[in-house]
């Protein structure tokens, strides 16, 4: 089992810190027990395809709904800075909100109707119709997009996937493969401050296609976390 609190307590800390930057900024943060053994074991049974055992870990180690947010607005003066890493980006936002356990049940029957739409879509949304259908969600991102775990038998890692809304199928999939692991990802999405995880935020830190995956050795993730250590936010290679 891993122990997910102390992840948890890092990124309470960076988001409190967030009160330092220039400009405007906000913070957010509510966070509830974790659930003890019986809950767990309740919560995979009532749920299609089971829990995988790293969310579990952060519903039983960390908390069993944290909403953990920042966002920030840089001045006039900052953004030229800022620009050369996300332009045109004029607000940034991010923070662990992970899927409350009490409604992933729910969560998941939204995500599965996904599958229905993409049918009706053709093109490249064709073939993310299978991984939607075994796909649990652990971040709803607000605006329709989650991301999701997909839970395929035999295999102890799920890949991390960003499922998109309203993507264009005739262009491009509506699925974004962004980590081996869920494990992974809360890792590299630490290093990179928490930031999103809207699909055009984590675009900036990712390899191109095929992959997609999340670089956060790469020379923009360096750079990212060389401007927030600078302005006094704790945040390591």
């Amino acid at each position: 089992m891993r122990d997910y609190s102390m992840w948890l307590a890092r990124a309470e800390q960076f988001v409190r810190a967030a009160a330092e930057l220039p400009g405007e900024w906000s913070v957010h943060i509510s966070v509830k027990p974790p659930l003890d053994v019986a809950a767990c074991d309740r919560l995979e049974e009532s749920l299609p395809l089971g829990l995988p055992a790293a969310l579990r870990d952060f519903y039983s180690t960390a908390s069993a709904d944290a909403r953990i947010s920042y966002g920030w607005n840089p001045t006039k003066r900052e953004l030229p800075v800022v620009s050369k890493i996300f332009p045109h980006q004029n607000s940034f936002w991010g923070g662990p909100k992970l899927c409350a356990a009490a409604d992933l049940r729910e969560l998941h029957e939204d995500i599965a109707g996904f599958a229905e739409i993409f049918e009706e879509q053709g093109g490249h949304a064709t073939a993310a119709i299978d991984v939607v259908r075994s796909a649990i969600p652990f971040i709803a991102i607000g605006n329709g997009d989650y991301i999701a775990l997909h839970v395929t038998q035999g295999s102890p890692n799920f890949g991390v996937f960003y499922i998109s809304h309203d993507t264009d199928p005739r262009e491009c999939s509506p699925l974004i493969s962004i980590s081996g692991s869920i494990e992974q990802f809360l890792d590299d999405w630490e290093r990179v401050g928490y930031i999103g995880p809207e699909a055009w935020l984590l675009q900036t830190f990712m390899t191109d296609p095929p992959s997609e995956k999340l670089d956060v050795d790469g020379s923009m993730a360096r750079r990212w976390r060389m401007l927030l250590r600078g302005y006094g936010l704790p945040i390591t290679d």
